[in-house]
């Protein structure tokens, strides 16, 4: 294993660079492959395929113990609310993991944390506070129409709240079906 990864020198646009010795072996061997030379595209090829069906199953694997973990969990919340006991604190929730059979992937629309799970009520009960704000200022509107400065200050309150949720969204959107957090967090399209 030493040996492939000692590094040697290659030349790459009329300089010398230091590369691992089998990666000058894959480039040669990609030339050559390029050049029409059969055996280097049938070794590489063979050499591509293997790796990814090392990989798809390494990933199978993954996403199969995903599963067990999530069954695990959701017994784990039954087994709590049928004795009245609540497993509120417990991350992450099995309902904010979200599996994707397709790609063989897993993410965690929610806190994964007791410490993140802190941050989100933090950002929850901030929103709360600001909302309170937002209604102080419109039941002002009432009287009469705001100032200028009230109106920045509406507007100011307005956009802490949007940033808010688009980073912590509340726990309804969370568990709306086909939520993404990644996505919602990059403004894209919510399903």
């Amino acid at each position: 294993m030493a040996e492939m990864l000692r590094p040697v020198q290659v030349r790459e646009n009329d300089q010398l660079v230091e590369i691992s010795a089998i990666r000058a072996v894959t480039r040669s061997l990609n030339l050559s492959a390029l050049k029409g030379d059969v055996r280097a595209q049938i070794h590489l090829t063979k050499t591509f395929e293997a790796i990814r069906a090392d990989r798809d199953a390494q990933s199978l694997a993954l996403f199969e113990e995903a599963i067990e973990i999530q069954n695990w969990l959701y017994e784990k919340h039954k087994g709590a609310e049928s004795h009245g006991t609540s497993l509120a604190n417990d991350y992450p929730h099995p309902s904010d993991l979200l599996l994707d059979p397709i790609a063989l992937e897993v993410r965690i629309n929610g806190p994964v944390s007791h410490d993140d799970h802190r941050i989100w009520d933090q950002a929850r009960n901030q929103v709360a506070d600001l909302a309170g704000e937002l209604m102080t200022l419109n039941a002002k509107q009432h009287d009469g129409p705001l100032g200028a400065k009230d109106l920045d200050a509406r507007r100011a309150i307005q956009t802490q709240i949007h940033e808010l949720n688009r980073m912590i969204p509340d726990i309804r959107t969370l568990r709306r079906l086909g939520f993404d957090l990644q996505r919602h967090r990059k403004g894209g399209a919510i399903s």
